[in-house]
This record gives structure tokens, C-alpha cells and sequence, in this order.
């Protein structure tokens, strides 16, 4: 796994509804002053902003102190020498209730026309919606394949793959305290620069326990890879933790 080495790139894959507007409040704060690469604020799509990205001259691209947004792979592959990566999970269910509240309440997200002209349930969402994030979104963006509908096992391999190779540290969004104080120690930063109040956080998502079981049984279909993919990286933060927030060890990533 790449370990942390000052002066480097520190990169921030953020997956939809896994607290990462909090995490970017946090580490452009850290980051202010120093070259960053923000992926989908420039009135573009992140598509658009990945191929900018990968476009730029080697020393430019290799240039930048921070790297985030809604990033493919891609842009990680394309950054010269072994940059600090990390993202964060969240369970599929939760995570698709987050989606859905946050669609429903938000005007100027692309999918927010449809979800009103439809009036579609949580469960027609995650069956029908025309936005692939919906169906195995995790998955499929550590695999690297922006377009997949499928169970097929083999993308939740290549997500693996990916981990083992790139990412130095998975966090969880249902532990995110203890996930931000591991991602301190890895990266050097004290405690005090890591404060931040919850950013983004939606007033109206219901709790998993509010959701009919049909709606449950409907997110885990459609989003098996998902789930196997966060059991995977749930006994991998399991290891991080013992070894970096409940022990005294402080160094290397997953």
C-alpha cells in the first residue's frame, strides 16, 4: 500500500453521501495555501474535470498538494509517482436512503427533475432511476467502470484490486470520528487541525431501521457488490483501528 511521504499528493476519491463534504472543509482548510485540484466545481461535470486532469502535463499533475471530488480511477493512475490515497464507505442501505433524501431536496442536482416528474419511492429510485450511482456506486468506482449495471463479481474484484494497490486508507462514514483520528496519525496531523462541524448532513433522511424491509431487500439486490465490498473494507478498518486509534502504533496504511 502507498504510505504518506511529505511533499506528495494526498488524494481524496469522494463517493457520494460518505461525509465527504465534511472531509474537504477539513483538508482544504489543511491545504490552503498549497496548489489543489477540485474535481466537479467548475461548472463541469467531474467526467469533464477527470479528463482536464489527465490532460495536464506530468509536472503540472504531479504538482498539486490535494486532489478531490467525485474522481475515477483514472486521475489517481495518472498521478506521478505514489500518491496518498484515501476514500470512505458507507453502508449500501444508508447510503441509498442518504442519495435518495438528498436528491429529493436538492433542485440543481441532475436528478432531481426526474425524481419530482416520477415521484418515484426509495425503492422505484434505486430499481429505475437512469443514474447509475443508485447500483453499486462504490463498487464501481474503485473498479473503475463509471458504467455498470451488474452484480457481476468480477467488477467487485477489480475494486479490490484497486484497494490493495492505490488506497492507503478506507474510512467508514458510520465511524467517521474514529476514521478521521487514523487518517491524522497516517498523515501526520494533529488532532486540532482535524475539527470540523458536519457538513451537508440531510435534515430529512430517514434511519435504516424507519425503511420497510421490500425497501431494504430492493437496495441490497441492487446493490450486492456494494455490500460485499464494505464487509471487505470493514475487517480492513477493523485492523486500522486496533493498530492506530486503540494501540499506540502510528505509520504505515492498510
Amino acid at each position: 500500500m502507498p504510505l504518506f511521504v511529505p511533499g506528495t499528493t494526498t488524494v481524496f476519491l469522494h463517493i457520494p453521501r460518505t461525509a465527504g463534504t465534511t472531509l474537504n472543509a477539513i483538508f482544504e482548510r489543511f491545504f490552503s495555501g498549497q496548489p489543489q485540484y477540485r474535481i466537479g466545481r467548475n461548472g463541469t461535470s467531474h467526467i469533464e474535470d477527470c479528463s482536464r486532469f489527465i490532460a495536464l502535463l506530468p509536472e503540472r499533475r504531479a504538482g498539486y498538494a490535494y486532489v478531490t471530488g467525485h474522481l475515477e480511477m483514472p486521475v489517481i493512475k495518472a498521478i506521478p509517482g505514489r500518491p496518498f490515497v484515501f476514500t470512505f464507505l458507507r453502508h449500501p442501505v444508508t447510503r441509498l436512503i442518504s442519495l435518495y433524501a438528498f436528491v429529493k431536496r436538492t433542485p440543481s442536482h441532475h436528478m432531481h427533475a426526474w425524481l419530482t416528474r416520477t415521484g418515484a419511492s426509495l425503492e422505484t429510485f434505486v430499481a429505475r432511476c437512469p443514474w447509475d450511482e443508485v447500483q453499486n456506486g462504490m463498487t464501481r468506482r474503485l473498479a473503475g467502470v463509471p458504467l455498470a449495471r451488474s452484480n457481476d463479481k468480477l467488477l467487485l474484484l477489480r475494486a479490490i484490486a484497486s484497494i490493495k494497490r492505490y488506497f492507503a486508507f478506507i474510512g467508514l462514514q458510520e465511524s467517521f470520528d474514529v476514521s478521521l483520528a487514523c487518517l491524522g496519525k497516517l498523515l501526520g496531523i494533529e488532532p486540532a487541525a482535524l475539527a470540523v462541524a458536519p457538513q451537508n448532513v440531510n435534515p430529512d433522511a430517514k434511519a435504516r431501521d424507519a425503511v420497510d424491509q421490500e425497501t431494504t431487500d430492493a437496495i441490497l439486490y441492487y446493490n450486492a457488490l456494494d455490500c460485499m465490498l464494505y464487509d471487505f473494507c470493514r475487517k480492513l478498518f477493523a485492523a486500522e483501528r486496533a493498530r492506530l486509534h486503540d494501540g499506540t502504533e502510528s505509520g504505515r496504511g492498510v
